[in-house]
């Protein structure tokens, strides 16, 4: 998903809106409050309803109907608010460069895939968003869903070769801050092989119902021609 600096909602620029969200979009903390959102841009009462109303409408957040000790908030983020939490102000891309970019994306997917010092692969690649259009002139950006699998089966294997790739980066004065970080080391890797620093590039773990709610389509493997 890409933004524009001129898009607004209820006059207040949407960066501002995602910055919002973005304070609830992971970790416990994922409910707020109508005051929570009075307070952040500083709106009387008849201006954060109507924002609210304008939020629900566009299906960025929705009611949390489930409210327990860990959830104790009236509104949550919806799908799309989600996506609006990475979205990025980048200028468009013509067709040209968008096509470039997917070529050398999927080079490097067979690349990861066909190399063994990597120890996850590619397994399904789904693209969707804006690039699926072909008729159009220009791209927000290339929007892909992914899911990635361990080359190695066997845990012991595959975990004594994920250490010694983390003693590697450690003996190059470079260490990871959790054992979170060291056990997502291999997918970490692929991640940033994948996105190759393509500000361009919007990668998304797989997300099975949320990819039934919009268009896409499978670019990996290829399927198979009947």
């Amino acid at each position: 998903m890409r933004i524009s600096r001129t898009d607004k909602i209820n006059n207040i620029p949407i960066k501002q809106i995602r910055d919002f969200l973005m304070g609830y979009n992971y970790g416990y903390s994922r409910c707020f409050i109508p005051d929570d959102v009075s307070k952040h841009f500083n709106l009387n009462e008849i201006n954060t309803k109507s924002l609210i109303k304008e939020l629900l409408k566009e299906k960025y957040i929705t009611k949390n109907k489930q409210k327990n000790r860990f959830a104790r908030g009236d509104y949550l983020l919806d799908d799309k608010g989600s996506m609006l939490c990475s979205a990025k102000l980048i200028p468009p891309i013509n067709k040209e460069k968008a096509d470039k970019i997917f070529i050398d994306f999927l080079q490097r997917v067979h690349e990861i895939n066909s190399n063994d010092y990597y120890l996850v692969k590619v397994q399904k690649l789904y693209l969707f968003g804006s690039y699926l259009d072909k008729s159009r002139d220009d791209y927000n950006d290339i929007d892909i869903f992914y899911k990635l699998k361990r080359k190695i089966s066997n845990w012991n294997i595959y975990n004594e070769l994920r250490q010694q790739r983390i003693s590697d980066l450690a003996n190059n004065g470079k260490y990871l801050k959790s054992f979170a970080e060291e056990l997502k080391f291999p997918e970490t890797e692929v991640l940033l092989k994948m996105k190759n620093k393509c500000r361009y590039l919007s990668l998304q773990p797989l997300d099975v119902d949320l990819l039934k709610l919009m268009k896409h389509k499978l670019i990996f493997p290829q399927p198979t021609k009947k």
